[in-house]
């Protein structure tokens, strides 16, 4: 495995549930501006052949990087990103602290329900 990876190598990577059902791929990263690491995975799920999708953040931490099969790993399932706080194609929200909060709360309730 290389030590650095490109975001550009990642974006278009296919997102994963760990039992291996497809959830997405990759669109986008957001990162903090304060310290430059990557905060949020964009995601787009949902629709067809990319027409009726909605996009969602996902935080970065709560994904594996499965380098040789080229795909993000979440410990989520479908219904937790279809009821995951989500936005239209092409409106990025602007990540206030209030809009972080809901995101950040929405996973780690999903993730203390998995343990």
């Amino acid at each position: 495995m290389t030590s650095f990876l490109s975001l550009e190598t990642l974006r278009r990577h296919k997102v994963v549930s760990r039992s291996g059902e497809t959830l997405g791929r990759i669109d986008d990263f957001v990162l903090n501006p304060q310290n430059g690491s990557v905060h949020y995975l964009i995601m787009s799920a949902g629709g067809a052949l990319g027409i009726g999708d909605k996009q969602f953040a996902v935080p970065f931490g709560d994904a594996e990087i499965d380098e040789k099969a080229e795909r993000f790993i979440l410990p989520y399932d479908r219904s937790d990103i279809e009821n995951a706080p989500g936005f239209g194609r092409g409106a990025m929200p602007d990540f206030a602290p209030g809009y972080r909060k809901d995101i950040d709360g929405f996973y780690a309730a999903r993730r203390k329900a998995l343990k």
